[in-house]
This record gives C-alpha cells, structure tokens and sequence, in this order.
C-alpha cells in the first residue's frame, strides 16, 4: 500500500498538477480512508471488492464523528481522485463517482468595509524594508485580490510596471493577467527600490532571487509569514472579527461589484473557473445594502 499512495501522491501532484499542500492534504485524506477500510495489507483487496461501498460507509462513519459537511466534501473529493488513481492502475473496477456527498453550506465571506481597509492600510507605519514590504503586500492583497499561495509566488519578473499588470499563477498552474491599482503600483515600487535591496543584503544574492515579496532572511516570503503579517496590522486597526489575508480577496471582489463592475470581469480578475464561484459575492453585496436600508431608511 505505501508504494500505492507513493505512486498516488506523484499523480496529484504532476496529472491533476495540485501545488504541494493541497497534493499533502489529499494524501492525509487517503490514508485516513485506506486505514478505515481495513488498514495495510487488507485495503487494497476491500476497495478491489466494493470500493463505492468502502466510500458510503466511510462518510458515514465521519458523519457520526461530527466532522463538517465542507471538511467530509473535501475528504471524498481526495478519496474519488485516489479511486480514479487505482482505476487507472487497474486495481479496481470503480471509481466512487456515484458516491452521494453531503452538500456544504454556502456561508457569505467576511469583508471589511472601505474604511476598514482604509484603517488597516494606515496601521503600517515607518519607512524600513519590512514597513515598505508589508505596505505593499496589504496593497496588493487589496489591490489584486489575490489568494495568498498567488503573492508569495509571484516574482519581480511578473510585474508589468507600464502598463499596472501582475502576471499570476493561480490554483493547477493557470496563469492569468490581473491589474493593480495605482497605488498600489506605487507601494510596489517603492519596496522595490528601497525595501527589497535592504532584504536580500545586496551583492550577489540580489540577482539571483527572483521572488518578489521576501522575509527579514532574504528568502521567499512564505504563506505564514503572510497570515501573521495580515494579523498583525489587522490588530491594530482594531479589527474584531477573526480573519486573515484572504478578508482582503472577499473585500476585493465585493467592492467591485458594489461599485458596478460586471460579474464576469470579477470572475476573471479573481481567477474562478465558474461564475457560479463569483456569485457568492452578489449576496454579500445585496445582504449589504439590505443593511443599509433597514439602518437608514424610516420605513424599513
């Protein structure tokens, strides 16, 4: 079974191209489910028998644990790709595809209002590198509305600086153009002509990196680094409510379309591959203007 899982988490990783966690992730899944079913040495030969049945009765046994419809979704979804993976080796007949999931819970993101950001923003105070660098982060976060794993990627050479463009990567490797707002552009460039050279030291190693966001080391800012920078400034501003980098993608996206940008425009920016991803955000903006109303209006 080790090699199995070995050879399952190669497929993830390079076929179905899964960055690194997620392809982690969907291996901790599997090992999960292969122990239920009847551990090393019996597995194989349970999901060779009846692998949708192994499926079935596993959700429920989670169920009954009290596990979260989104986090049982996300467990079957690495197990369906694990069963796919064994159909291709020939190992077994099925694929778990008829496997009933629960439905998760559409819950409407958290966004700040425009003067939260505007709080958080003025929170980064100073002029040294790492000042200059969280400035840019948060405005690019704001700005671009990009995922945490898309910023810590990007490099100095995905910056088109004339014409305010980013070039990402998002999730399976897909690349995408995205703009970046003037001023944000600015606290891009700032960091690059006076933070940036003061992290990597200068020298040699000031050619040779290419990531453009780097920690107090010199090296590529990690998505960690990011959570605790996000917290730290969303603290001072004294924002209550639990949250972290990605409140600046829900805010990105529900200020567009509250201010009248179409919804296909947002899809793209935000790199969803359906709109029915990006439709979410049309109920944030109409729950807010609901409130609005019913806070304003004297027959509300």
């Amino acid at each position: 079974m080790d090699s199995v899982l070995e050879g399952f988490l190669v497929y993830v990783k390079g076929e179905k191209t899964l960055s690194e966690p997620t392809a982690r992730a969907y291996l901790a899944d599997v090992r999960q489910f292969v122990s239920f079913v009847g551990g090393t040495g019996l597995a194989i030969a349970a999901l060779r028998d009846g692998p949708e049945h192994c499926l079935r009765r596993w959700i429920a046994q989670l169920g009954r644990r009290g596990y979260a419809r989104a986090t049982v979704a996300r467990k079957v979804s690495a197990c369906r790709a694990f069963l796919r993976f064994l159909r291709r080796e020939q190992l077994v007949a099925a694929q778990g595809e008829k496997v009933w999931v629960p439905r998760r819970r559409r819950r409407l993101p958290r966004f700040l209002g425009r003067e939260e950001v505007e709080d958080v923003l003025a929170a980064v105070t100073g002029a040294g590198p790492l000042a200059l660098r969280d400035r840019a982060i948060l405005e690019v976060l704001y700005g671009s509305g990009l995922r945490v794993a898309e910023l810590v990627g990007l490099d100095v050479g995905d910056i088109d600086q004339e014409e305010g463009m980013l070039l990402v990567t998002g999730k399976r490797r897909k690349q995408r153009w995205v703009p970046l707002g003037r001023v944000g552009l600015e606290a891009v460039r700032r960091y690059l002509r006076h933070g940036r050279p003061a992290l990597l030291g200068g020298g040699p190693r000031l050619a040779g990196e290419p990531a453009l966001f780097l920690n107090a080391r010199g090296r590529r800012l990690s998505t960690r680094g990011v959570y605790r920078i996000v917290k730290k400034y969303l603290a001072r501003a004294g924002v209550q409510r639990r949250a972290g980098p990605h409140i600046f993608r829900h805010s990105f996206a529900t200020h567009l379309l509250a201010g009248g940008a179409d919804i296909r425009s947002v899809q793209e920016m935000l790199g969803h591959a359906s709109a029915a991803t990006t439709q979410i955000y049309t109920h944030v903006a109409a729950q807010r203007l609901r409130e609005v109303y019913r806070r304003t209006h004297p027959r509300a």
